[in-house]
């Protein structure tokens, strides 16, 4: 297969809030759509299927399907700029400045599985495992965190002694963590640098290809290293200028067994690059070096917009979600939660209908139990009348209680008024103490108020009408 005939799509996130998409091969592209969803910037662009998915300053994931060229939705969970966005299978998960890590998983609707705590500020990259069961993330508090995808704990957490912008897996389980002009050999082991790869002016991203490391320079330059995973053996780069300002993303394909990169630049340049030559001769180099001739891209493209993220993938990768690998578990999942769906209506809708039927049975009996006859009729009585099993034991002890509080009274009035008279103070009608306290009783023995139309206890109520 000619390279030239290959069909890729390549989308842009700029500064002012764009997204632009280009369709071609790599040595003709035409732009496609352009769409300013966002409000400021879109940080992070990436893609899943027919789906585009991007991230920026508006705390807002949106959904583009590429086959119908439609918005098909928002993912809203964070509350900071979305700064990355992974995808995985059928899972997305995305990084913000809120510090948070976000897992979502798509089904016939989004949902949100995980929120990753562990951060203590804005998070900066991720980097899922082959496996997909671990993830790596490092954020502006220069801490690394390694994440169990199964369950969503963390496994460890290590704050580093520099800034840490991206990570990625490298093997033997260790990771390339870079900083701001080094990007730093990792060990999981003991969480220690065992090799740096130095540059003369910032660094703003890089891939990883076997053993050969391509690095984007804040000086326009791309740097090609060797030997990166070599602990023991040292390591050199060569490089040639690419653009004018600084490389901000790099992406690779592989086409008809070539190596191709893309990179684009803030000036608006997007480049692609046939790399064959270099990574094949990049293993006899015995120092660094810049190249005698600069590398000439395969094809540029001038967008007129000041470029921050980039994607890129072949255009037979638009298909449908649910023919992805993986996703056919995902539909199986959707059939069997509609069937589980559909039982718990149907059980819903039988309770209710018998509760309905129990609540119209009982205002029947209700109606039933007020018979005609009284419906109509003035009332003439009402009032609390005790059962009749009561009466007569509560008659007894209402006469005992009387006699008894009777001679009660009596006795402490006599007590006090002595003691009134020895403290000079007089007392009140109804056992009022100068200075202070009421009696409650007075000499009958009942209470103020007491027995006035109130309900006591074991009453009921009895209504008599006037015939």
């Amino acid at each position: 297969m000619d390279i030239s005939s290959e069909q890729i799509y390549v989308h842009a996130g700029t500064q002012t809030g764009s997204i632009l998409g280009f369709n071609g091969t790599i040595t003709s592209m035409q732009n496609v759509y352009a769409y300013a969803p966002h409000q400021g910037s879109v940080k992070c662009v990436g893609s899943s299927g027919r789906f585009l998915i991007t991230g920026g300053f508006d705390e807002i994931i949106r959904l583009y399907d590429l086959k119908q060229r439609k918005e098909r939705g928002q993912l809203i969970g964070h509350e900071g700029t979305i700064t990355c966005l992974r995808s995985y299978k059928n899972f997305l998960i995305s990084g913000a400045e809120d510090s948070m890590i976000i897992i979502w998983k798509a089904a016939k609707e989004w949902s949100l599985l995980f929120r990753l705590k562990g951060h203590k500020d804005s998070v900066y990259d991720l980097a899922l495992h082959d496996s997909g069961k671990l993830l790596a993330s490092v954020g502006k508090d220069r801490k690394i965190i390694l994440w169990n995808m199964i369950n969503g704990g963390k496994i460890f957490r290590k704050t580093m002694p520099f800034n840490t912008y991206k990570v990625k897996w490298a093997p033997g389980e260790n990771l390339l963590i870079m900083s701001d002009k080094v990007i730093h050999l990792v060990s999981q082991e003991d969480n220690k640098s065992m090799k740096e790869f130095v540059h003369p002016k910032q660094i703003n991203d890089f891939i990883v290809l076997g053993s050969i490391m391509i690095v984007a320079g804040d000086d326009g330059n791309l740097y090609f290293w060797n030997n990166i995973f070599e602990v023991e053996q040292q390591s050199f780069y060569l490089t040639f200028k690419a653009h004018t300002p600084r490389v901000k993303k790099i992406k690779h394909l592989k086409i008809a067994g070539k190596d191709i990169l893309i990179s684009c630049s803030t000036d608006g340049t997007i480049c692609t690059w046939e790399i064959d030559e270099i990574l094949n001769n990049i293993g006899d180099i015995a120092e660094s070096k810049v190249l005698e001739e600069d590398l000439k891209p395969l094809y540029s493209l001038f967008s007129y917009q000041r470029i921050i993220s980039l994607d890129v993938h072949f255009a037979n990768q638009v298909i449908d979600p649910l023919q992805q690998p993986g996703a056919q578990g995902v539909a199986q999942e959707v059939e069997e939660n509609e069937e589980q769906a559909a039982k718990k209506a149907a059980i819903a809708a039988e309770k209710k209908v018998k509760k309905d039927a129990k609540r119209q049975a009982k205002k029947a009996a209700l109606a039933k139990t007020n018979a005609a006859g009284k419906h109509g009729k003035k009332i003439k009585k009402v009032q609390f009348v005790e059962p009749e099993e009561k009466k007569g034991k509560k008659q007894v002890h209402n006469d005992k209680k009387k006699t008894f509080d009777k001679e009660k009274v009596r006795r402490n009035q006599q007590k006090y008024q002595e003691k009134a008279e020895a403290q000079k103070k007089t007392f009140g009608k109804h056992g009022k103490q100068a200075g202070g306290k009421f009696s409650k009783k007075d000499l009958s023995g009942k209470g103020k108020g007491q027995g006035q139309g109130k309900k006591k206890f074991g009453q009921k109520l009895e209504v008599e009408y006037d015939n």
